[in-house]
């Protein structure tokens, strides 16, 4: 299985262990069955950066534009049920999309 890991992720080292915890200088990336810690070091982070603000920023206008319509008194009135729960379920998603990319922001840059 290790072999397979190294020449997929195009990596030297790779790590398992039952007991991993968050070492400093990492990114971690959890699952339903594995957590993943990839050192920093080597890594050039401020594409990673840029990319996560960029999606944060167009996030902030969809959130801004959900919030609008959900707020305007005259489009709730008027609009069908069904486009109410809608937007109100997108808007609880993008709401929980930016929080998962400010905590990587927030990890990647105490990094």
């Amino acid at each position: 299985m290790l072999p397979f890991i190294s020449r997929l992720a195009k990596v030297e080292n790779v790590a398992m262990t039952m007991t991993a915890s968050k070492t400093d200088n990492t990114v971690s990336d959890v699952s339903d069955y594995v957590e993943v810690y990839i050192p920093t070091d080597s890594i050039d982070l401020n594409p990673i950066i840029a990319r996560l603000e960029k999606q944060s920023e167009k996030l902030d206008k969809e959130i801004g534009k959900l919030n609008g319509m959900l707020k305007n008194k005259r489009f709730v009135e008027n609009a069908p049920k069904e486009v109410i729960e809608k937007n109100t379920k997108e808007l609880e998603e993008a709401q929980g999309r930016q929080q998962k990319i400010h905590d990587q922001l927030a990890s990647l840059k105490r990094s």
